[in-house]
């Protein structure tokens, strides 16, 4: 039987089951179908507000501004919105996405024709079906999470600009993303690598920066970015500070006759910008690094100052890191590790944190990580062991009941259970308690 919404049209139920409400705007008739009663007078609410808003805007001006197809949006958004306002490194970001990624599919629907049901089958076919899924056109959670955050501001314009009549990003919800396995090398891999490293030293100074990085678990770009201004060399406390990244991105505004260029740009994110205390024997390998850059500089006829890189190419000036990373393989594969890119440097330190006590807290924001919960999502493979040695931590302050328990009888027990002297556990021999002795498991 029909409803009557207001004057506003009639809702039935079809013979199929499926719901239908219709009503009449303006001499043109419309239908919207739905499973449910309930949602259906959602879309019916959503409709009537879509056609307020367009008579309110001008029919004739959102019918011209809505044929714009969602790639040529994008084009415009990035230039006339994006470019002024964010890092080049940024925008050249944002401009792969839209090229790689978008374009190619939703990038061809005009913006009358965008819906949410077409942006979550885009998202959908993103997302890689395994850890090890290398396919062309698959993404990372965090690729996909940042063009997630692109696409929804793109469009949050294109609603004030009247194209679009609500953010269709709303009700988009990402696919869970296989997270890959993380790759650290292992205790014995690690003295290879750092024997390799000073094997090497002599003919590449900068061999050193590997070393460095093992124990300070900074990202490529921030090694290479890293001045001698940023690194207080106080014995009682020698800490780094981490102000800039070293990357080459595509020029943006056209000053240099270059595609690309070599830039020396703030952190990304206001976590990346972080001090990290610089352990003694690092530190005394630093300053000995330090002495013979200067010798060999002076050697050169040219002066040290504090605004030198610290990790310098053979010409003494900023390393161009594909050619840096070039110079890392050969000593990778010097100390026989295979699968192992600079990155793995980074995991490795944060492995060995976490297996010698640091807290992930403070883990995580040596690392620059933005929340805790991405430290703990990463290497949530060590925190067991962590947290059964954490644990153990306490066992000094609890003084262990002493008592004989040999003359307790059954019916006094209540768990039907006779504990002895024996019963009692000792430190020593804990890690081998029999399950089948205690009323619970212990984990």
């Amino acid at each position: 039987m029909a409803k009557i919404l207001n004057g506003e049209g009639t809702i039935t139920q079809r013979a199929d089951g499926r719901w239908c409400a219709r009503f009449t705007s303006d001499g043109k008739r419309y239908s919207i179908y739905s499973k449910t009663q309930k949602e259906v007078k959602e879309k019916l609410k959503q409709k009537l507000k879509e056609i307020e808003q367009i008579a309110n805007m001008g029919y004739s001006s959102y019918i011209e501004k809505s044929k714009t197809t969602f790639g040529a949006w994008l084009d415009k958004w990035l230039e006339e919105y994006i470019k002024p306002s964010v890092r080049p490194s940024n925008y050249s970001g944002y401009e792969v996405f839209i090229l790689r990624h978008i374009k190619p599919v939703p990038g061809n629907c005009k913006m009358c024709e965008l819906t949410t049901d077409i942006l979550q089958n885009f998202f959908k076919s993103k997302v890689r079906k395994s850890k090890d899924d290398k396919t062309k056109g698959k993404v990372s959670e965090k690729t996909l999470y940042n063009m997630r955050n692109m696409i929804h501001y793109a469009l949050e314009s294109a609603k004030m600009n009247g194209m679009i009549l609500s953010d269709l990003m709303d009700r988009v919800k990402l696919p869970t993303v296989p997270i890959p396995d993380v790759r650290a090398i292992s205790r014995e891999e690690q003295n290879r690598l750092i024997k390799s490293a000073k094997d090497i030293q002599n003919e590449w100074p900068s061999a050193f920066s590997i070393i460095f990085t093992l124990f300070t678990g900074m990202r490529k770009g921030e090694v290479l970015g890293l001045r001698w201004e940023d690194i207080d060399l106080n014995p009682k406390n020698p800490v780094i500070y981490v102000k800039h990244s070293l990357t080459r991105h595509k020029n943006v505004d056209g000053t240099n006759k270059n595609s690309t260029i070599l830039s020396l740009d703030e952190p990304k994110a206001p976590s990346f910008k972080r001090t990290i205390p610089i352990i003694y024997m690092i530190y005394n390998d630093l300053i000995i690094y330090r002495n013979a850059q200067i010798a060999l500089k002076t050697e050169k006829g040219l002066t040290h100052t504090l605004k030198n890189f610290v990790f310098q190419s053979t010409a003494f000036k900023a390393y161009e890191p594909r050619r840096y990373y070039d110079k890392y393989l050969k000593v990778i594969e010097k100390a026989e590790i295979t699968d192992a890119d600079f990155h793995t440097l980074r995991h490795k330190f944060a492995t060995r944190a976490l297996e010698n006590g640091m807290d992930i807290n403070t883990l995580s924001k040596i690392l620059g990580h933005a929340k805790v919960s991405t430290t703990i999502n990463k290497y949530c493979h060590v925190l067991p062991n962590h947290k059964k040695d954490s644990m153990d931590k306490l066992i000094d302050l609890y003084t262990p009941d002493t008592r004989d328990y040999s003359s307790v009888s059954n019916k006094d027990c209540s768990l039907n259970q006779n504990p002895t002297q024996n019963d009692i556990l000792k430190p020593q021999n804990f890690n081998n308690i029999i399950s089948s002795k205690l009323p619970i498991s212990i984990y």
